[in-house]
Parts: structure tokens; sequence; C-alpha cells
């Protein structure tokens, strides 16, 4: 969904969820976002900041596209 958005022209997108930092598969998922070409921002809501931790934080530092909020 978020490769058609950008394709579509979208410059910022919103990842939504109730717990987006505990998906299961989060870290390749983040990866495979970073990698899609274009100019735009990725931006994370997650209601339970607990769920944050280190690891998060310096991945996503480490990627393109992401952005705090």
């Amino acid at each position: 969904e978020v490769k058609k958005r950008v394709s579509e022209g979208a410059k910022e997108v919103f990842l939504l969820g109730q717990n987006v930092l505990l998906y299961e598969n989060f870290f390749e998922l983040m990866e495979r976002i970073s990698s899609l070409p274009g100019e735009f921002w990725v931006k994370l809501l997650n209601s339970h900041p607990k769920d944050l931790c280190e690891r998060h934080v310096r991945f996503l530092k480490s990627l393109n596209h992401f952005t705090p909020l």
C-alpha cells in the first residue's frame, strides 16, 4: 500500500496502529518501505510508547524516509 501511495504522489505516509512497533515483521517491513524510491516521509503513530526501545530508535534512525512526529 505504501508503494502504491508513493507512486500516486503521496509525500507523507502514516503507519498507524495500536502496537505498530510490535508487528511480527516490523523490521523487515520498515526496511522494505525504506528501500522504495521517491521523495516521501514515513511517520509512525503508536499509542503505546512503552513498546519503544533503543533498538527501534537506532534502526529507524538508520533508514531513509522515516521521521519523528
